[in-house]
Order: structure tokens, then C-alpha cells, then sequence
């Protein structure tokens, strides 16, 4: 895969050019950048993680999925003919080394400037350039950025800040994010609880009627003080294999090939669940589109700590052998990719929902 290569080379050359970059003196009594805080400017951190790429001998029905105890005709994880070991390939779009950031913007600034500390304490705008809008969503006057920075060299504990200009400008009225540290570590699974057309089974009883406002419901997962929750579709211009690999890695927002139908962020209760219909209250919400009965949906809820820190993702099960394939719940949330009796499949960091009477 040339892409690939390629991606891993400038990754590469931007780490060495990292590490040979010119020092820079940093006013330690400089902790924080010249702006105010605001609540409508909120940075999320992260370190770069990998898709899992699995290859699968497809023994049952071909072109079809197949994932069940029956070892005659159950699809089962392609072993490396020397290792035996299961072929799954990790993949990731920059270095494990690299932090990538997500902002929302929803204050009336345009274009952000890029802040991080120090190991004398200090902060020091580390992108000489202005970050400018990956998508906006006008019926709510919102919009995000991303970021990524891929310096091996920065020592641990960085926090990085954001700061939004003001007709071009920086000044003690700009905007400021909260500070988000990333750390090292796994991201866990968030496992989504309702059913796929858009109902949640009451504890007696048939599960209500679907609506086109479903209803979502996920298991919490440790330290996240609050969700993101997008539902989105897919564009058809996302076709390439490295798009879609790195469209379903542990990220916040669905991918820029896509249409993002609903983004909220919502408090955690504390509970072990939670619960939500789409465009309640309290969810703080960023864009709206009304869904539609029967249509296809992609629904990516993010976990984020207080530290700004992405902490859990509906990233599907960890898949390490042919056994763990029984724990997926439904086929729908990974992409396929089918060859000749075999297939390649991975996670689109996302759960599929129908909301309908009878979804497929």
C-alpha cells in the first residue's frame, strides 16, 4: 500500500524535523495565553491509535459475514502460515507518538492559534501558522478543528490551549479553550445498549415504537465526565481503503467525509448507563438535522475526561482471535471488503441504527 508507506515516511521526517527544530526559550511565568475563558470554545486531546485491519476466511455463506460456535461453516481469522499467528494488521494514520486535537468553536472567533506548555512551566504558541475550519454547521453557528502534532521530543504532562482570533487578531478578549492534557493508554470500549431501530427495551414489556427522534443508550465507561454524540452518514466520496481505516480509529467526531445529522455533548449522570433521545434536553447541541424513519445511520458516541482527554469510543470489541469475532453485535458497525473465499474487515468507530419498525 504506497499511501501507506508514504504517510509513515513524512510521519517520520516531521518527528526527526521535530526533534532537530530550534529551541525555544520560553518565559516561564508565561502559564497561560492572553485571552478569556470561554465555554463555547472547548479543546479535546488525544494520542494517534490504530484501526485493526483483520483478515477472515470466508467459510459460510460467501460475501456474508458469518460469525457463530458452528467451526464447519463459521468465518474464522486467516494464522500467518510461519507465526500462527492471527493476521491482524494495526493501522494508523500518523505516529504513535503524535497528539491530535479536536476543537468546537462556538464563539465568534475565526481561525484558532495553537498553545501548549512547557517543561519550565510555560506556554508558547507552538503552530506558526492559524488553524482554519474543518467543518461548520451553520444552523447552529458552530464549527471544528483539528489539529496534530507529532514532536517526539515534548516532555510529558504537556497541556495544550486554544485561542480563537477576533478579526484576525489576538488580544485579552479572544476566546480561550479549556486546557486538555493527553496521556498515554487505552481507549475503552463504550457497548451500545439499545436496539439497532431505535428503541430501548423497557425492563417489562414490549420496547416502545421507533420514531425518527430515537432513543440511544450506552454503557459509561470509567473517568468520562461527558459525551459527544454524533450521528452522521457517510458521503460517497469516502472510497478509499486508508479513508475508511483511519475514519473508524478512536477519534471524537465522525469523519469529514461525511453529514452529520445530530453532534451534542451531553454530562455523564454517574450512573453505569446512560440514556438519551436525540435533541432532548440537557444535551448541548452543536448542529440538527431531523432524521428520517428507515433510513441508515451512523451513531459515534465519545467519552472525554475532565483533563479534555478522549477516554472511551464506540470502538467495537477487542478482537484478537477467531473467538472474539462472537462478540460483535451487529455486523453493520464494520466495513467489508471482500476477495476471492476471503475478506478484510475493520471498525467504523461507530454503531449502526435504523430507526424503524423492523430494521433490517
Amino acid at each position: 500500500m504506497p499511501r501507506l508507506a508514504s504517510l509513515a515516511a513524512i510521519a517520520l521526517l516531521a518527528t526527526l524535523a521535530a526533534g532537530c527544530a530550534k529551541k525555544v526559550t520560553v518565559d516561564s511565568s508565561f502559564t497561560m495565553p492572553e485571552g478569556t475563558p470561554s465555554p463555547n470554545l472547548l479543546l479535546i486531546t488525544q494520542f494517534d491509535y490504530p484501526n485493526a485491519v483483520i483478515n477472515v476466511k470466508d467459510r459460510g455463506r460467501i460475501g456474508v459475514p458469518d460469525f457463530s460456535n458452528d467451526p464447519a461453516n463459521a468465518d474464522s481469522i486467516i494464522l500467518d502460515p510461519d507465526t500462527g499467528a492471527p493476521q491482524i494488521q494495526y493501522l494508523q494514520e500518523f505516529s504513535p507518538a503524535t497528539v491530535r486535537g479536536s476543537i468546537l468553536n462556538q464563539t465568534s472567533a475565526e481561525g484558532i492559534q495553537m498553545f501548549r506548555s512547557s517543561s519550565s512551566g510555560g506556554v508558547y504558541q507552538f503552530l506558526d501558522f492559524t488553524l482554519n475550519p474543518q467543518k461548520r454547521w451553520l444552523d447552529r453557528l458552530a464549527e471544528t478543528y483539528v489539529f496534530s502534532d507529532p514532536d517526539a521530543g515534548r516532555g510529558s504532562g504537556v497541556r495544550y490551549y486554544a485561542r480563537g482570533l477576533i478579526g484576525g487578531e489576538a488580544g485579552s478578549t479572544s476566546p480561550l479553550s479549556n486546557g486538555s492534557l493527553p496521556i498515554p493508554g487505552n481507549v475503552a470500549e463504550i457497548v451500545y445498549l439499545a436496539n439497532r431501530n431505535g428503541t430501548v427495551t423497557p425492563p417489562s414489556g414490549p420496547p416502545p415504537a421507533p420514531e425518527s427522534t430515537f432513543t440511544m443508550s450506552w454503557q459509561t465507561v470509567p473517568g468520562a465526565t461527558t459525551y459527544w454524540i454524533d450521528v452522521f452518514q457517510y458521503l460517497p466520496t469516502l472510497i478509499g481503503f486508508e479513508e475508511r481505516v483511519f475514519s473508524g480509529s478512536p477519534q471524537v467526531f465522525a469523519p469529514y467525509k461525511s453529514r452529520d445529522v445530530f453532534v451534542a455533548s451531553l454530562a455523564s449522570t454517574g450512573g453505569a448507563s446512560m440514556t438519551y433521545k436525540l435533541g432532548d434536553p440537557p444535551a448541548k447541541i452543536y448542529t440538527y438535522r431531523t432524521p428520517h424513519l428507515n433510513q441508515e445511520y451512523f451513531v459515534r458516541i465519545a467519552g472525554i475526561n475532565a483533563e479534555g482527554q478522549l477516554v472511551g469510543m464506540t470502538t467495537g470489541p477487542t478482537i484478537l482471535q477467531t473467538g472474539d469475532l462472537l462478540k460483535i453485535q451487529d455486523v453493520r458497525d464494520y466495513f467489508f471488503l471482500f476477495g476471492s473465499g476471503t475478506y478484510q474487515m475493520f471498525s467504523r468507530g461507530a454503531v449502526f441504527v435504523s430507526p424503524a419498525p423492523n430494521s433490517p
